[in-house]
């Protein structure tokens, strides 16, 4: 057992390995990723569009006054929506095929939390690195244009672009860096599913168009909030990095986010001199 009474709950909730067949346990996998993916995607997009329209958090908005249109967020929805509910679904059962091979963990017992907190820094690590080199390949003149270009069409970052994507970077560009921990550590599904709920509610921050004071990621080490990769939509370069920034620093991609800091900082100063001048 985990220890702690809702971990307890969580696992006489698990289904055993003798109550399922194999299909039963590819439709449990499929069901629960699902579940959680949709649930924390779009609670969260929905409270930052409804903080769009009541103007909640203006002080938090990093473009001030900037939103994105209204065509373009209907667009995106529509696609994200056929992405989640049609793509993800055919997909997620290969995805289970793999994750057999690959050794990941289904049935009872589920880990401890040693277990589970080791296996997700070791995730953090290989989905950052992972996701830096893939989205730096993305931003080539091969791929751009007719791949990434359409995730980049926003150029004022709002929630539901986080997973507004053309199919083939939905299906293969963003899986790999995701699904690589887990595979390499042949964890449990359980450790899985707290990393997809983790990293959707990150993916979503990131492109919140707001620096939240009360979300958790702005406080990663190397990652200094969700500015970053707004940064990298307004700008369209640099900043490839998805939870920290020391890949980005050790090769130098950080420079442009952080020349267009000093020159925000220097045209502040030059603004409160004028005023105490007046």
């Amino acid at each position: 057992m985990m220890g702690g009474p809702l971990l307890d709950w969580v696992e006489s909730m698990w289904p055993s390995k003798d109550t399922m067949s194999d299909s039963n346990e590819m439709v449990f996998f499929v069901a629960l990723l699902i579940s959680i993916h949709e649930t924390v995607f779009w609670i969260f997009t929905g409270l930052l569009l409804l903080a769009d329209r009541r103007g909640w958090w203006k002080e938090s908005k990093i473009q001030k006054g900037k939103y994105a249109s209204g065509d373009l967020l209907s667009e995106c929805l529509k696609l994200t929506a056929f992405n989640h509910f049609v793509i993800q679904p055919m997909v997620l059962p290969g995805v289970y095929y793999l994750a057999c091979k690959a050794g990941l963990r289904i049935s009872l017992p589920l880990p401890d939390w040693q277990e589970v907190v080791y296996h997700l820094v070791v995730f953090l690590v290989v989905e950052d690195t992972l996701f830096y080199w893939t989205h730096r390949l993305l931003h080539h003149r091969l791929f751009f244009a007719k791949v990434h270009k359409m995730h980049h069409r926003f150029h004022t970052t709002v929630g539901p672009a986080a997973e507004y994507a053309h199919p083939v970077e939905y299906i293969l560009s963003n899986p790999l860096p995701f699904f690589a921990g887990p595979f390499l550590m042949k964890s449990h599904l359980f450790t899985l599913a707290v990393w997809l709920f983790i990293r959707t509610f990150e993916a979503v921050d990131g492109h919140s168009g707001y620096d939240l004071w009360w979300s958790p990621f702005r406080y990663f080490p190397f990652r200094p909030g969700a500015q970053v990769h707004d940064f990298h939509h307004s700008h369209t370069k640099g900043n490839y990095a998805s939870f920290f920034t020391f890949w980005d620093w050790i090769c130098g991609t950080d420079q442009p986010y952080k020349n267009y800091m000093n020159s925000q900082l220097q045209q502040q100063e030059q603004a409160r001199h004028t005023e105490q001048e007046h």
